[in-house]
């Protein structure tokens, strides 16, 4: 038996992507795939791109259309409790999937049935679909890594390794598994990292070394916008703080809580960052972060351990 995978695209103002999007998903050579298009409201021509594309193709789908923007979150969860798939993912539809991708992750999960989901690597691409790099890597994991040169790679897919940075390109998750975790989070930003901290802290995330899937990075990725990334961050540690307790020793706590101190509220104009923090479990880290910032660190230098 075949199990059935659920794919979400969920689509915003993505009419230069969608259908090639589309495509890599109809192209996928996977048997038992449950494809849920939703679009949130673009005020491009995305869902008459859309709507033509499965008349002409005739693809077996769901496609929900928005009236009024919900939001990534309320989408997603919107699509996990109409899925009937016991596999679900979603996908950017600005991104694309290569065509065993469905069939690299679902075989994963089959086969590790104790593995609540798995992550792979992607290859980076710009906006015209060719072969990009970030900082030197084509490879989106391999480009974190070069960013953070203290990650040690036998904790990857550990909670301690999670809090620190998302490092997480694409993934495939049991439809059981948000029994256990819930839904996706709707106030906060970072959805995706903020659900993954909640399945880590009870299991190890498996990673398939391989890149299975194609990410576009281009000007328009909400990633790419600093200050919501700066605030985004800060909410996810935040909100799972005192699961990271359990997990992260004090002294490589109180770095990464410096971290979120130095990159998400030493800024002009973060004084509601500022005002979060205070109301959050962290504030006590935070006082300390404060005093080490202005003893300059004490030769404190962001990623050591």
């Amino acid at each position: 038996m075949t199990p059935k995978v659920t794919i979400v695209s969920p689509c915003y103002n993505h009419s230069r992507y969608i259908i090639e999007h589309l495509e890599s998903v109809r192209n996928q050579d996977y048997p038992n795939i449950e494809h849920i298009i939703i679009d949130d409201a673009s005020t491009d021509d995305s869902p008459m791109l859309i709507e033509r594309w499965i008349a002409d193709t005739r693809h077996e789908c769901t496609f929900i259309r928005h009236k009024e923007n919900k939001g990534i979150c309320a989408s997603l969860n919107e699509s996990i409790r109409l899925s009937t798939g016991e596999f679900w993912g979603h996908v950017g539809t600005d991104d694309i999937l290569p065509p065993h991708r469905t069939t690299a992750m679902a075989g994963f999960l089959r086969d590790n049935p104790e593995a609540p989901m798995v992550t792979a690597d992607a290859i980076v691409i710009d906006g015209d679909g060719n072969e990009s790099e970030l900082r030197g890597e084509r490879s989106a994991f391999r480009s974190y890594l070069k960013l953070h040169p203290a990650f040690i790679e036998a904790e990857l897919g550990t909670f301690r390794s999670l809090f620190q940075g998302n490092y997480v390109p694409t993934w495939l998750i049991r439809r059981a598994t948000f029994d256990e975790v819930g839904i996706f989070d709707e106030s906060t930003r970072l959805e995706d990292w903020d659900m993954w901290l909640r399945i880590s802290h009870l299991k190890r995330i498996p990673f398939i070394d391989e890149p299975l899937l194609f990410y576009r990075w281009h000007h328009a990725n909400a990633s790419t916008k600093a200050d919501f990334m700066r605030r985004a961050v800060m909410e996810a540690r935040l909100l799972n703080y005192e699961r990271a307790k359990s997990h992260l020793e004090p002294a490589l706590l109180r770095r990464v809580m410096i971290d979120v101190f130095r990159e998400s509220v030493i800024n002009p104009r973060s004084l509601s960052n500022m005002f979060a923090f205070l109301r959050s479990p962290a504030r006590a880290t935070m006082f300390f972060a404060m005093i080490d910032y202005a003893r300059g660190f004490l030769g404190y230098r962001p990623g050591d351990r």
